[in-house]
C-alpha cells in the first residue's frame, strides 16, 4: 500500500512518525514524499491546545480531497470517541492504526526511518509525571516512562554512523529522564559525549526545577554539546509559576538560571513564556515583560494562555481576551526587538556552522524549526560542518555569512 504520512506539532511527533515509517516500510509498504498517489494519508496530530486539533481538523479537509486520511497520535489520544478514518480507507488502516498506537504508548516500538535532514531527534522518555495546572500532556500522553540508556546510546551511535551531525535529546520534560527506572540524566549525557564523530549534541525541554548543580557541572564538561539549553520557564512571577504548579516557583527559574550562567556561560538560553494565565496582574506581567526586555534570554517564545478542559486551570477565573491579547502583543514586540539586538551581536563572529539544506545553515545557538537560519551559497551540501563569519542579518533575524 502507497502511505503519506504528515506530522503536526513538536520533534517527539517527528519521532514517532520515523517510526511508524519505518515500521511500515519493513511491513512492505510504500512511504511517499508527497500525498498525491496515496492510498492512505496517515496524518499525526498535536492536540497540546484547542488550536492545535483546529488546525489538525482542517488538515484533514484539505487532505480527505486527495485520499482517505488516519488521524494518529495527540488528537485521537485527547478525544477517544473522535472519528480516526476519513474516506474510503484501505482494509489495512486499522492493522496501521493498531500499530500507530503502540508506538505512541511504547517509545521503543517501531524502526525508524529518517528524514535526510542532518540532524535527528533522540527521545529519551515518553509522557510526564509533573502537574502543571494549565497542560494537558499527562492525560495525553501519559505518566513518565523513560527509555534504558544502553538503548539510546545504540540508537546515538546509528545515527552518527548514518551521517547525523546533530543529536538533539526530546523529551515532554527532559530531566525527568531516569527517574522512574534508576538512571540518571547525567550518565546519559557523559556516554552520549564518548560516541565517536564529529557531531553537535543539542538539549531540550529543560525544567527549571529539574537543573541541578550535577546536571550544569556534566553540561559544562561535555565535548559535544553546544552551547545552548533550551528551559520553558513560562513566567518570572513567583505568584503565576505557584498557580501554574511549576515546582520550585521563582525560585527555581532564577537558581536554575543561576547556575547556567556560572557554569555554562556562553550559552545561548531558549524559553517559553505564557502571558495572560488566570490570575496574573499588570505586576505580574511587568515583571515577565522586564525579564524579556533585560536579556535574561537570548531566544524567547511567547504563547498566551489557553484555557483547556481537563486541565486544573479549566476551572481558573480567566483574564479577558482584549487583556491577554494586549500583554501578549506587547510580550511579542519585546521579543523581536530582543532577538534583533542578540543577531545584530553575531555580526562580524566567525562562527561553526552546520549547513541543513542548500542555501541554508544553522549556528550552534539555533534549534531546527524554532530558532533562526543563515543564508550562505547554494552549492554547499547539506550534512557538511562549515566555518563562516556573520555579515549581516535581516528585518527577521536571519542571518547571512561569508564562508571563511
Amino acid at each position: 500500500m502507497k502511505v503519506f504520512i504528515l506530522t503536526l506539532g513538536c520533534p517527539k511527533n517527528i519521532v514517532d512518525s520515523e517510526r511508524l515509517a519505518g515500521q511500515l516500510l519493513s511491513e512492505g509498504h510504500e512511504i511517499l514524499p508527497e500525498p498525491e498517489g496515496a492510498d492512505l494519508i496517515i496524518l499525526n496530530t498535536c492536540a497540546f491546545i484547542s488550536e492545535a486539533e483546529e488546525e489538525a481538523k482542517n488538515y484533514i479537509k484539505r487532505l480527505v480531497k486527495v485520499a482517505p486520511v488516519a488521524a494518529i497520535g495527540c488528537l485521537p489520544a485527547r478525544r477517544p470517541r473522535a472519528r480516526r478514518v476519513y474516506g474510503p480507507a484501505p482494509g489495512e488502516t486499522d492493522a496501521i492504526l493498531a500499530l500507530a498506537g503502540r508506538i505512541f504508548r511504547d517509545p521503543d516500538e517501531g524502526t525508524r526511518l529518517l528524514d535526510p535532514y542532518p540532524y535527528a531527534y533522540l527521545k529519551v522518555a515518553e509522557g510526564c509525571s509533573r502537574r502543571c495546572s494549565f497542560c494537558v500532556i499527562p492525560l495525553i500522553r501519559g505518566r513518565l516512562r523513560s527509555r534504558r540508556k544502553d538503548d539510546l546510546l545504540e540508537e546515538a551511535r546509528a545515527l552518527v554512523e548514518l551521517g547525523k551531525k546533530e543529536i538533539i535529546l526530546v523529551a515532554q520534560e527532559t530531566t525527568q529522564f531516569g527517574r522512574d527506572t534508576g538512571e540518571r540524566l547525567e550518565d546519559l549525557l557523559a556516554a552520549l559525549d564518548r560516541i565517536e564523530g564529529d557531531f553537535w549534541l543539542r538539549l531540550m525541554y529543560i525544567h527549571p526545577g529539574g537543573m541541578t548543580r550535577s546536571l550544569a557541572s556534566t553540561l559544562a564538561s561535555l565535548d559535544h554539546l553546544v552551547p545552548y539549553i533550551h528551559m520553558p520557564v513560562q513566567h518570572l512571577s513567583d505568584r503565576v509559576l505557584r498557580a501554574m504548579g511549576r515546582a520550585g516557583g521563582e525560585r527555581a527559574v532564577r537558581r536554575s538560571l543561576s547556575l547556567i550562567r556560572k557554569y555554562l556561560p556562553d550559552a545561548f538560553l531558549r524559553t517559553e513564556v505564557m502571558v495572560g494565565f488566570p490570575g496574573e496582574t499588570d505586576e505580574d506581567f511587568r515583571s515577565l515583560a522586564d525579564g524579556i526586555a533585560s536579556g535574561l534570554f537570548q531566544r524567547v517564545a511567547v504563547f498566551p494562555f489557553y484555557r483547556e478542559r481537563g486541565s486544573r486551570a479549566w476551572a481558573m477565573k480567566a483574564l479577558s481576551r482584549e487583556t491577554i491579547s494586549e500583554r501578549y502583543a506587547e510580550a511579542q514586540n519585546l521579543v523581536r526587538a530582543l532577538h534583533i539586538r542578540v543577531q545584530k551581536g553575531l555580526v562580524g563572529k566567525e562562527l561553526r556552522l552546520l549547513v541543513d539544506e542548500p542555501g541554508l545553515a544553522r549556528t550552534v545557538y539555533d534549534a531546527p524549526e524554532v530558532d533562526f537560519s543563515v543564508r550562505i551559497p547554494k552549492g554547499l551540501a547539506p550534512g557538511n560542518f562549515l566555518k563562516a563569519r556573520i555579515s549581516s542579518v535581516d528585518g527577521e533575524g536571519d542571518l547571512e555569512a561569508v564562508i571563511s
